[in-house]
């Protein structure tokens, strides 16, 4: 049985996930998302993620979850866009891997906390901040740039481009 076996992780999967992560990190990161994960839940704590497990045990569908009002349609964010941030948190994380830099250090330079940049980059944070974001990007050098792009406009014949982009500071 693993470390954090005991500490509300279930299922093989879950943990083969978790040592995957791990895997990918330096030492320091892993010892300090160790560290977070070994500290004891309350009792509540471990009642409200039972409580949850249960409500979304038969992995219901994004329909019926509108229809017991756990989503507010109007807040669902598109497939493209969803596409976008990954592709967003996925450019972070190879930067801060080939500039050689572990969590950390960017949880240092960023003021972020360590838990939430691991949340991050292993996808657990299915909606974070344009903040969060930019600021993960200036602690490693980089400006976050937002970019519109037409969809389903018919360009003319005259011009070179397949779509209009504006890039927004």
């Amino acid at each position: 049985m693993n470390w954090y076996a005991t500490g509300g992780v279930k299922g093989e999967a879950e943990n083969r996930i978790f040592e995957d992560a791990l895997a990918a990190w330096d030492d320091e990161d892993a010892m300090s998302l160790k560290r977070i994960k070994a500290q004891p839940r309350t009792a509540e704590e471990i009642a409200e993620e039972q409580r949850v497990r249960e409500l979304f045990e038969d992995r219901p569908s994004v329909r019926t979850l509108i229809e017991r009002g756990e989503i507010d349609p109007e807040r669902i964010m598109t497939g493209t866009a969803e596409e976008s941030l990954l592709k967003a948190l996925s450019t972070l994380s190879q930067a801060r891997q080939s500039r050689g830099l572990s969590l950390s250090e960017i949880a240092r330079r960023s003021g972020i906390d360590l838990a939430s940049l691991s949340r991050l980059e292993t996808g657990k944070n299915p909606n974070p901040t344009f903040e969060t974001l930019s600021r993960y990007a200036d602690a490693l050098g980089l400006r976050l740039e937002l970019s519109l792009i037409e969809i389903n406009v018919p360009t003319p014949a005259s011009t070179n481009f397949d779509r209009a982009t504006t890039n927004l500071l």
